[in-house]
């Protein structure tokens, strides 16, 4: 039903039956679209997404239309992190050297 465990560590890792596990991500059930992963506030565990339902994905799209700010968009070039002008403080810091701001 989309509910988080109270101590997510478990989630994250561990093993069972001498099965050892690891996520990278967990996804929520719902809450919108996600962050760009070089967001200082992009958090792996905690993933909002998008239902694909015809009027869920028609409202989002329609959104992105009217905010196109909103919207993550890969350059294709992994050597670097394109951002809008004014966002290079969104970046975590990891990445701020590879930082291109856009015009």
């Amino acid at each position: 039903m989309g509910d988080y465990p109270k101590e997510l560590s478990w989630a994250i890792s561990g093993s069972v039956n001498g099965v050892s596990y690891e996520n990278e991500a967990i996804l929520k059930v719902a809450g919108g679209p996600a962050l760009s992963p070089y967001d200082r506030l992009f958090d792996p565990y905690h993933l909002p997404r998008i239902q694909a339902t015809d009027l869920e994905l028609r409202a989002w799209l329609a959104d992105f239309d009217r905010h196109p700010e909103r919207r993550y968009i890969s350059d294709g070039d992994a050597a670097r992190v394109t951002v809008p002008a004014g966002a290079k403080d969104r970046v975590k810091s990891t990445y701020a050297a590879r930082v291109i701001e856009r015009k």
